[in-house]
C-alpha cells in the first residue's frame, strides 16, 4: 500500500463518525464492496433525505474499511466497467472530506450529490441579497385623462382603513355622501380607475385628490392630472 493511503487510513480512525448522503444505489455499491471486511459495521439507521438520497452515519472503523475495500477495487478492476470509476469517485469524495480535519469543529459530512450550477440570474440574486426589486413604472405628467362621474347621495362613507384617493378594482360606487368619484385612465393598461376625491375648504366646489395612485389592474404608479377636475351635472 501507499504512504497516502496509509495516512487517509489514519485519517479515518481518527473520526469517532461520519454522516454519508447519498443515492441508495451508491450506498447498495458501498455495502457490496465493504460488508464482508472485517472492520466494517452495519449502521443501525438508513435514514431517508429527500431528493431521493439518504443519510447513513458510518464509525470511523467503518471508513477505513470502506477505504480499504475502494482501493483494492481501484486496482483490480477493469478500466471502463463502471466498478473502477465508482470506486475512484467515492474514494476521492472520502479523502477530500477528510482534509484538514481538527479535534474542534462541525461533523464530517461526505456527500455524493453533485448538481448542476444554478441559472445565472439566479446566481447574481442569490448573491446580492441587497438587490433592490424592479421600481414600479411611472407615467410622464400629465398623461391621465380624467372624466367625472356623476355623484350620488344615496351612497355610504368610505371605510376609515380605506387611504384616501386609492385606486379601487372591480365594480365602484359612483359616489359616496360628501365626496365625488373621479375616473381617471391608467396610463400604462389603459384600465378604469376611480379615485375619491374629497371636499376641501368651504365650498362643495374644491375637492383634494392624491399627487399619485396605483393603478388597481397592472400597479403602475399614475400621477393626477393639474386640477382643475369638473364634476359632471
Amino acid at each position: 500500500m501507499s504512504k497516502e493511503h496509509t495516512a487517509l487510513l489514519k485519517e479515518a480512525a481518527r473520526v469517532s463518525s461520519v454522516d454519508l448522503l447519498c443515492n441508495r444505489d451508491i450506498w447498495e455499491f458501498i455495502t457490496a464492496q465493504a460488508g464482508g471486511h472485517r472492520h466494517f459495521r452495519v449502521p443501525p439507521q438508513v435514514a431517508p433525505e429527500g431528493d431521493e438520497r439518504i443519510r447513513v452515519a458510518l464509525s470511523g472503523r467503518s471508513l477505513i474499511a470502506l477505504l480499504i475495500s475502494l482501493h483494492v477495487l481501484r486496482h483490480t478492476a477493469k478500466e471502463g466497467d463502471g466498478d473502477q470509476e465508482l470506486a475512484d469517485t467515492v474514494y476521492e469524495r472520502i479523502e477530500a472530506s477528510l482534509a484538514g480535519l481538527t479535534p474542534h469543529g462541525q461533523r464530517v459530512t461526505i456527500t455524493l450529490d453533485d448538481r448542476s450550477p444554478a441559472d445565472a440570474t439566479d446566481s447574481e440574486t442569490a448573491s446580492d441579497p441587497g438587490t433592490e426589486p424592479e421600481p414600479r413604472r411611472t407615467p410622464p405628467r400629465n398623461r391621465n385623462r380624467p372624466r367625472t362621474l356623476t355623484p350620488t347621495t344615496a351612497a355610504p362613507d368610505p371605510p376609515d382603513d380605506t387611504p384616501l384617493g386609492a385606486a379601487a378594482s372591480g365594480p365602484h360606487p359612483l359616489g359616496m355622501e360628501g365626496h365625488v368619484n373621479f375616473e381617471f385612465e391608467c396610463w400604462d393598461c389603459e384600465a378604469d380607475c376611480v379615485v375619491w376625491g374629497k371636499p376641501t375648504g368651504l365650498w362643495s366646489e374644491l375637492y383634494k385628490l392624491p399627487d399619485e395612485w396605483d393603478c388597481w389592474n397592472c400597479g403602475a404608479i399614475n400621477s393626477t392630472p393639474d386640477p382643475p377636475w369638473t364634476p359632471a351635472d
